[in-house]
């Protein structure tokens, strides 16, 4: 610094050196929280992405077609389709609500795998197994699939197909071991019976 500046003006100029660099080290431990917290990668939890079976159960949603007439979409059922193990045919059973709530349950704490490049692989060759969230239609008279869930080849991995505009991504991707045999000790003995 120049000797001919006096002490008071050097004064000045490091405490404001300081606080520049304080609200420089301050917003960028901001910017770091908030990438932490509010992770970008879209990380996704089971229990926010699939549809509970509380809300299954009450669905019921009116649309106005005209200022006189309303349709009605309610909750129709739940269906598994899985492949025979001996023959590798599709075969769907209906599925209980209670339970598809033991299902919902054991998944309730999965987070989504973020990891694009492996996350897909279970998926590739093929299915184990799929679920059905379904609703009725009034303008077709047949049911429509409100959510898809499918289960990876391996038995797993399972994603959730979701719906939102703007969205490059239309799954979420999850890991829990052994979903499929869970799904199946649930689902063929809930179907048969």
């Amino acid at each position: 610094m120049d000797p001919n500046i006096s002490p008071n003006v050097r004064k000045n100029i490091r405490n404001f050196l300081m606080v520049l660099f304080s609200a420089v080290v301050f917003g960028l431990l901001i910017s770091l929280f908030f990438v932490i917290y509010y992770s970008p990668l879209e990380k996704y939890r089971a229990k926010d992405t699939l549809i509970s079976p509380k809300t299954a159960a009450s669905l019921k949603l009116n649309l106005p077609i005209d200022s006189k007439q309303t349709a009605t979409f309610s909750f129709s059922g739940i269906s598994f389709t899985y492949k025979e193990n001996n023959s590798q045919k599709d075969v769907t059973l209906p599925v209980k609500l209670e339970d598809y709530h033991k299902f919902y349950d054991s998944l309730n704490h999965d987070l989504s795998e973020t990891n694009k490049e492996t996350r897909e692989i279970p998926f590739q060759n093929g299915l184990s197994a799929s679920i059905d969230i379904k609703v009725n239609d009034p303008f077709s008279n047949h049911e429509k699939v409100l959510q898809h869930i499918e289960i990876g080849k391996f038995g797993d991995h399972y994603r959730v197909q979701l719906f939102q505009d703007n969205k490059q991504e239309p799954w979420a991707y999850f890991y829990h071991p052994g979903v499929l045999q869970e799904a199946k000790s649930l689902f063929i003995q809930s179907g048969s019976q």
